[in-house]
């Protein structure tokens, strides 16, 4: 049996990484449903007007886990990054 060297063992990991890169698109789009942490897109909201100025109240977005409405703070952005095992209730429709 013969001893592999360093160079044979990082080109076998550097093929095997060439294969997975012909499926990227595919691995990322796994990713992001299956991953509780991903985009999401705001739905509706609600906002008073207040000498001009917007002041959101409620906010309900949309991501791969179904609808949900975060505490507001800074407004309603209309593209967020949120953690879906914070807002486990949802918002029903």
């Amino acid at each position: 049996m013969s001893m592999r060297g360093p160079f044979s063992v990082l080109a076998a990991v550097l093929r095997w990484l060439s294969g997975l890169s012909r499926h990227a698109l595919l691995i990322a789009l796994v990713a992001v449903v299956v991953s509780p942490i991903g985009p999401a897109m705001r739905w509706e909201y609600t906002y008073r007007n207040v000498y001009g100025e917007r002041v959101y109240l409620h906010c309900v977005y949309v991501g791969s886990r179904g609808f949900f409405a975060p505490s507001v703070r800074e407004g309603c952005p209309l593209m967020i990054v949120a953690d879906s095992r914070k807002y486990d209730g949802g918002v029903k429709r």
